[in-house]
């Protein structure tokens, strides 16, 4: 979640000592594709692959591809901008109610 969150604020330069990237853009999408360098993180991820608005702008997919083929797809349908997420809402221990998280994220205009 981390590396997803350098890439939505355009911090690329951040994910260079971890991951090896490439971009391939296109008329209806960009994609950005991210390889672990180090040994220990590509034997849970082999790569990461992030669907993007041409312009950067939204994200469409996350793609996270595990060594053994198996992979995980995330589809954003229903984004939301300028939100502005309560305490609490990523706190690994005790995170915050979803109903309070929701509560937060509808109220988005």
């Amino acid at each position: 979640m981390e590396q997803i969150a350098l890439i939505h604020q355009g911090k690329l330069d951040a994910l260079t000592n971890d991951f090896t990237m490439s971009v391939a853009t296109g008329k209806d999408m960009t994609v950005l594709k991210l390889a672990p360098k180090e040994e220990t993180m590509r034997s849970m991820m082999s790569s990461l692959e992030v669907q993007l608005q041409p312009d950067f702008s939204a994200t469409r997919e996350v793609l996270m591809y595990e060594p053994g083929g198996d992979f995980t797809r995330i589809i954003f349908t229903r984004e939301r901008h300028n939100v502005t997420f309560p305490a609490g809402t990523f706190d690994q221990t005790k995170p915050l109610d979803i109903a309070a998280v929701r509560a937060a994220v509808d109220h988005v205009p």
